[in-house]
This record gives C-alpha cells, structure tokens and sequence, in this order.
C-alpha cells in the first residue's frame, strides 16, 4: 500500500498540519494587533508632546518652545522610547532640536523616516504648522517597537515549530495505533480468505470503535461458521436418507426385472437410480472435503 493512499497516513498529515494552520493563523492576527498598536502608543507619545509643546508656543512663543525642546533632549527616558524634535522657522531654519535634513515639510502629517544620527533609525515622526508660519517635528525612536516585534516574531517562529513537531509525533502515534489494531483484522479476514474459517481477532476487546469492530467480526464469523456447520449436517443427513430408499429401490428392481416382460424398462430405471445414488456419494464426498477444509 502507497504512503498516499493510506487513510491513516493523511489522518496523521491533518493531525499535523492542523493545528500548525490554527495556530499560524491566530499568532499572525495577534502578531499584527501588537505592531498596530505598539504604533498606536506611539503615535499617543508624539500628540502629546505636540500637544504641551504647542501649548507652550501659545504662551511663551517661539524662544519657549525653543528652551522647552532644549531641556527635553537633556532627558533620557528609560522605559519609553527617545523623543527627537526639529523646531523651524517659516524659512526652515532649524531654530532647536537634534533632526536633521532628512525632516522636511510644512503639513500636519505623520510618517515613517529613515534616521541614523545615533543609530536610532528608523523614527515616526509628526509634523504640525503654528499660527507663525513655523513647523514643529516631533519623533520618537522605533526602534524599540521593531526589536519587540522581532522578539515576537522568533517567539511566534519557536511556538510554530514545536506545535509542529508535537502535532506530528501525535499524528504519527495515532497513526501507529490504529494501522496496528486495524491490521489484526486485515489479518483474520486474509485468514478466512485462505480456507482458514476458525481464525478469530486477536487481543483483548477494549470498548472502543475498533473493539466493537473486533467484537462484531469475530461474531459474524462464529455465526458464518455455525451455519456452515449446520449445512454441512443437513446435507449428509439428506444424502444418507436418500441413499437408502435409493438402495432399496433398487433391490426391488432386480427382483422384478427377472419377472418382468419387459426388461429394458426395468434396466433403464436401475441405470437412473445408479446415477442418483453416485450424485449422492459425490455430496458426501464434497461435505467430507470442506470439514476437512
């Protein structure tokens, strides 16, 4: 039998693949949700930055957001990701913050940029216009979002590969037990095939699907061999009930055939009985057979 073609052989090859699709499904919507809303959190860290920065363009003008950003690149946060700022004047002068050339624009818009200064690269960064004609960039460093996306997605590798390996050393036991239990009856029904009528199921009956299955075959085998048994009775006791009168039968023709006028039709009658008692030795001779077959 073909590897392809064994049901239990493709039973273990969905056992395996399976939960591998399950899982690989789940981790991947998972996976997606933690970058969108890593991102998100971000996005949050910028607004509000922008947001007190702006407050302080609204109070103090330009030299108080200029001093706020100076004092805020002193500070290194250790839990959250580094903010980076580039304050522009109306002609994009850089009047404070540490973003270079590579930060352009005048719209309020958010966007991902390549930066390498410090090798904080890459960055999201926002871009918002003032009443003044001038433009505030704030970033944060994503760098720690894309490391933690990577952890996630090592971690989400390893947890496929062990699913996978556990589902198909599960696929390949289960798979095991049942070629082994439905081969015991394969073997017996092959038993009986090749004349051998008293082979029975071996093992012990659990009260499984495959037990009931033993069960039921060694059951309809004990029937099979009881009727056989009884045709085999009722056909040597017809052969013998009749080879009897038969004999008689004939006896009594030969003693009628010396009386008789005609002989011939005597003789033709005796050669009908012969033939009728032969095809009788001949079933006795059949049912002999089979018992011993």
């Amino acid at each position: 039998m073909g590897m392809w073609s064994s049901y239990f052989f493709r039973l273990a090859l969905l056992v395996a693949i399976l939960p591998v699709l399950i899982m690989g499904g789940a981790l991947t919507w998972s996976y997606s949700s933690t970058a969108t809303q890593l991102r998100t959190e971000r996005v949050h860290q910028i607004n509000d930055d922008i947001a007190a920065l702006v407050e302080i363009y609204t109070e103090k003008g330009p030299d108080g957001v200029v001093a706020s950003i100076n004092n805020r690149l002193k500070l290194i946060p250790k839990t959250r990701a580094r903010a980076h700022y580039a304050f522009m004047d109306k002609n994009g002068n850089k009047l404070a913050g540490d973003l270079g050339g590579a930060i352009t624009g005048n719209k309020d818009y958010i966007r991902f940029v390549d930066w390498t200064n410090e090798q904080e690269a890459p960055l999201i960064v926002r871009s918002t216009p003032l009443r003044g004609g001038e433009v505030l960039h704030v970033g944060r460093n994503d760098e720690i979002r894309q490391a933690t996306l990577a952890r996630l997605r090592k971690a989400f590798m390893t947890m496929v590969l062990i699913t996978l390996g556990l589902s198909i050393l599960a696929g390949a036991l289960a798979s095991y037990i049942f070629k082994r239990r439905i081969k015991a009856v394969n073997e017996t029904c092959e038993q009986i095939a090749n004349g051998h009528l008293d082979a029975r199921v071996a093992g012990r009956q659990s009260g499984d699907e495959f037990g009931v299955l033993s069960g039921n075959v060694n059951a309809m085998l004990e029937r099979i061999g009881k009727l056989i048994a009884l045709r085999k009775n009722i056909t040597d006791q017809v052969a013998h009930e009749l080879r009897s009168p038969l004999t008689r039968l004939d006896a009594c023709l030969v003693k009628a055939e010396a009386e008789a006028k005609n002989p011939q039709d005597i003789e033709n009658a005796r050669a009908e009985i012969t033939n009728c008692i032969s095809l009788l030795d001949a079933l006795l001779d059949v049912s002999s057979l089979e018992a011993q077959g």
